[in-house]
């Protein structure tokens, strides 16, 4: 399987970076110059050593007519293009019938609000994404300015649905090779709006609108992260977990307790209840809690980890999640590794990262 990423965005190169960790041969285009501006040089770098090992990478200037023929013939030679350019370079350069002449042929956009509809010329981050999905409207505390999350999620997700899509198709079309070529189109707000939880379903079906609660659930506690020796733990108490939660902290007596009988009650009297297993974990670490919650009484509660704990946790590397990988320079960095694997599948491994354009002569001579 042969696949060709273009773009400047993360969602086309996490597409490209999940069909190189299984086996395809990606390859991926970048233009001269297009990241020479960047405001962060050495977060650049980070992600494109993350986002770009085991790939191919030719320089082509795409947008020129010239670069556009090798772009075309490149595209004749490949099963499945991916691209995260704005919608109008995708319609000015006619991306998606690029190489369809190639059957069958797969050709995906992804682009922050589709390729029609009012919003689709709009730019758009990450931040302006995560508010008009309905995100930031529900994080921080009430009564104060609503908080947004760091970094690309929103395009690590639509990443994700390209790749998943792509491949579903390509599946497909092993088994009935005679059909037409396929596009896809993903729209980078419509993947934030169906990956929520149930704010969607409350409003369809109850027309109730979700609420900010900074760091309480709005209707059942202790859903909560609170601060014990050295950190943080995060709790999702439900219902059946409030009886073995008690001992956890060593008052199974608050079972009993009117303050905290119902979820009604104990919600109605959250403070109490804080003051109570703050004091009870004061002398934990967050290993500690998370060791003997999980393990002992089956609660569901996660430590807040440092980068440092993270790269040591013994889970994560009994699992192999983190990877060993050498840098362009030959220096060797840990990069995260797959969060899933294929049944029969080893761990896969994250090779380096070549510089923009090193292939570009030999893929080129195809």
């Amino acid at each position: 399987m042969r696949v060709l990423e273009l773009g400047d965005q993360v969602s086309a190169a996490y597409a490209g970076k999940l069909f190189a960790r299984w086996g395809a041969e990606v390859i991926r285009v970048d233009r001269p110059g297009a990241s020479e501006s960047v405001a962060d040089p050495l977060a650049a770098r980070s992600l494109d050593r993350y986002l770009h090992g085991g790939k191919q990478r030719v320089a082509i200037d795409y947008h020129a007519p010239e670069g556009r023929a090798l772009l075309g013939r490149l595209a004749e030679q490949c099963d499945v293009l991916l691209t995260d350019e704005p919608a109008t370079v995708v319609d000015e350069l006619e991306l998606l019938s690029l190489g369809n002449e190639r059957a069958p042929a797969i050709r995906v956009s992804i682009t922050p609000f589709g390729l029609s509809g009012p919003y689709r010329d709009w730019q758009a981050v990450p931040a302006t994404l995560l508010a008009l999905g309905g995100y930031t409207y529900l994080m921080g505390d009430p009564g104060r300015a609503p908080l947004t999350m760091p970094g690309h999620y929103p395009q690590y997700q639509a990443g994700q649905y390209a790749y998943v899509a792509a491949l579903a198709t390509h599946i497909a079309q092993l088994r009935d090779p005679s059909g037409p070529p396929q596009t896809i189109e993903i729209s980078v707000l419509e993947t934030l709006v169906s990956l929520h939880q149930f704010t969607t379903v409350m409003w369809t079906y109850a027309e109730r609108r979700r609420s900010r609660h900074g760091n309480r659930w709005e209707n059942i506690h202790p859903i909560t992260l609170l601060p014990c020796r050295g950190g943080e733990v995060g709790f999702s108490v439900t219902l059946p977990f409030w009886e073995p939660f008690t001992h956890m902290i060593g008052h199974p007596e608050l079972v009993d307790d009117p303050r905290f009988a119902t979820a009604e009650a104990r919600l109605e009297h959250a403070d109490e209840l804080d003051e109570i297993v703050i004091e009870a974990l004061a002398g934990r670490t967050p290993r500690e809690v998370m060791t003997e919650g999980q393990e002992t009484w089956r609660v569901p509660v996660g430590g807040a980890l440092t980068m440092r704990e993270l790269l040591d946790d013994p889970h994560l590397n009994e699992r192999g999640f983190w990877q060993r990988s050498e840098d362009r320079d030959g220096d060797a960095i840990r990069l995260a590794g797959s969060p899933f694997r294929y049944a029969g599948e080893g761990v896969p491994a994250e090779p380096a990262a070549a510089e923009p354009g090193a292939d570009t002569a030999d893929v080129l001579e195809r």
